[in-house]
Parts: structure tokens; sequence; C-alpha cells
């Protein structure tokens, strides 16, 4: 496992562990963050801020956890397992925001961007959010999407559309 802590850079940041990443801190690029792993998936509690770049979080197998903030300040954001889940606390993207898996289940407190898109590909995946800021386009792939912490029976999904395609629907 690649084990990381604070880490700062004015340029872009990326991370290769062919055993899986854990990241306990905080990332911060000027430019685009990677987070890469072949095995046993990606853990990430720190925040992970990608200032004028892409930021990518992609793993072969194994579960991409994040618990702290994925933020792709002027670009776009992609988090995407091949054989496993992934479970997001909070995705922001000036740009697209997207989430998916081939096999798993994709699990999101928030997810915001210009364009959302969230995919499973898994014959029996789920998708669910608590809450989905778009601007312009919405595009699930999937069997089911429903909200992550329910409260209760009629608790849903918060879709926020922030009217900027007003201008058009006239």
């Amino acid at each position: 496992n690649k084990k990381t802590s604070d880490l700062v850079a004015g340029g872009s940041i990326n991370l290769d562990g062919d055993q899986g990443v854990l990241n306990e801190g905080s990332i911060d690029a000027g430019k685009a963050v990677g987070v890469y792993a072949n095995e046993n998936g990606i853990v990430n509690t720190g925040d992970v801020v990608a200032d004028n770049g892409l930021l990518q979080m992609w793993a072969a197998s194994g579960d991409i956890t994040s618990t702290g903030t994925l933020n792709s300040v002027k670009n776009s954001l992609n988090v995407s397992a091949v054989d496993g889940n992934v479970d997001i606390a909070e995705a922001l993207a000036k740009e697209m925001a997207a989430a998916g898996s081939q096999t798993g289940d994709v699990v999101l407190g928030t997810i915001k961007g210009q364009t959302v898109v969230l995919s499973s590909q898994a014959a029996n995946g789920k998708i669910s959010a608590d809450k989905v800021e778009v601007s312009d386009y919405l595009v699930l792939e999937g069997n089911s999407f429903d909200k992550t912490h329910k409260q209760g029976a009629d608790d849903k999904v918060e879709i926020v559309r922030d009217g900027s395609l007003d201008k058009y629907l006239n």
C-alpha cells in the first residue's frame, strides 16, 4: 500500500499504488490530481483539491472510499472503480463530476457539477446520493437510484438545478 500525509504542489500530483493507496492527509495541487490503484482500492480521509486540472481516482480492483471533500475547482472530476464500489462523501467540480463502477454500487453524500454522471454497470448495482447539484446535464446509468441516508419513508434525493438553462426553456 502507498500511504501519504499532506501533499502540496504548484503543479500536478500523481499517486500510483500497485497494492492500493491510503491517503490520510490533504492533497492540494495547482493543476491536476491523479490517484491510481491496481489492487486493494483507494481509501481517502483528507480533502483533495485540483485547482486547475482534472481530479481523477481510478481502481482496477477494490473499493474507492473518500470521507474527505474531492474538489476540482476549475475543471472536472472522475472517480471510477472497475471491480469494486465507490463511496464518496462529497465530490465537487466546476465542469463534469462523474462517479461510476463496472461491478459495484455508487454511494454519494453530495455531488456537484455543471454536468453530473453517475453510473453502475452491475446487474444489481445501486446508485444512491443525498444531494445532486447540476447546472446543465444529469446522466444516470443503472438499475436503481435512491437516497443514501434515509430518515423516513418520504425521504427523497435532493436534485438541485441552478437555473442557468432557464433562458433556453422559455
